[in-house]
């Protein structure tokens, strides 16, 4: 199944296919797109920046491969890829501005979605990034206390979609509220601060419109198989789930997803994901 997007330029993305989680815990073997978006995060004279899509490619390319290092007693994570077919709840990941010591918050339209005390602490990199990325086999990610096999006919026993979630969670970090967790709000202000013995710092950006959905297309199979021919099948919404911010170098990445029925049209039918912005 190809991806069509509104401007590859600005837009990465794929299509991707697996087992899946229900509300309910009943797997289901889905479609899952995947979008992002790169941005630059201007200065404009106001209280906030504003962001400004790259049209850089390649930024805004998804990335199919984690970064990292292998260590004795696990996998010290640098960078997660972007391919979870699906998240419990939304990731935020502050690069830069770690330290010893050091406290930090993400507010969103005046709530606290992350915090981190200054005595936290932890393998990984929370020297490094203020809320930086929780490796799969470090402790309160794995689940059961089991990190998962090679098997992927199926999901592990006892999975939940969290275990997709890498913001970091370990000592002195804590998790994002439930109740607040599902997508990134539109047109909100994400503020980011940060406390040590040296003094505050806060940084504030405005998310743009995040509406997005895409178009999915089948060929029907009694027609020519031609672009024109294939049928519209559903329109799903996108869901904005993934911030990456850095406010050292003033840069940010979004990224999307949505899921349907692999299964809704017959095995190779599939055609095209027609991503658009704005909402369904």
């Amino acid at each position: 199944m190809n991806i069509q997007l509104p401007d590859p330029k600005s837009f990465g993305g794929a299509v991707l296919n697996g087992w899946t989680a229900a509300p309910v815990d009943v797997e289901s073997f889905s479609g899952v797109i995947v979008v992002k978006a790169a941005y630059d995060l201007i200065d404009t004279g106001g209280a906030q920046r504003t962001m400004v899509r790259s049209s850089d490619a390649a930024r805004s390319a998804i990335v199919f491969q984690d970064s990292g290092t292998p260590v004795s007693d696990g996998y010290v994570l640098t960078r997660e890829a972007d391919i979870a077919l699906q998240k419990a709840c939304v990731d935020i990941v502050v690069k830069g501005w770690g330290g010893t010591d050091v406290e930090g918050h993400v507010q969103i339209d005046g709530t606290e979605w992350l915090t981190r005390a200054p005595g936290a602490a932890g393998p990984g990199d929370f020297n490094t990034n203020l809320f930086g990325w929780h490796s799969r086999t470090e402790d309160n990610r794995s689940f059961n206390g089991v990190f998962p096999s090679d098997d992927f006919s199926h999901l592990p026993p006892g999975f939940a979609a969290k275990f997709n979630n890498f913001y970091r969670r370990s000592d002195g970090f804590t998790p994002l509220p439930e109740s607040l967790a599902h997508e990134l709000p539109s047109g909100k202000i994400v503020r980011i601060v940060r406390k040590d013995v040296t003094g505050d710092a806060s940084y504030a950006v405005a998310l743009p419109d995040l509406s997005m959905k895409a178009r999915l297309r089948a060929w029907c199979g009694d027609c020519p198989d031609e672009p024109k021919r294939w049928c519209i099948v559903d329109t799903i919404a996108l869901s904005p789930d993934t911030l990456i911010i850095d406010p050292v170098g003033h840069t940010a990445e979004i990224l999307w997803r949505g899921r349907f029925d692999w299964h809704a049209v017959p095995e190779g039918k599939w055609r095209l994901a027609q991503v658009m912005e704005g909402s369904v």
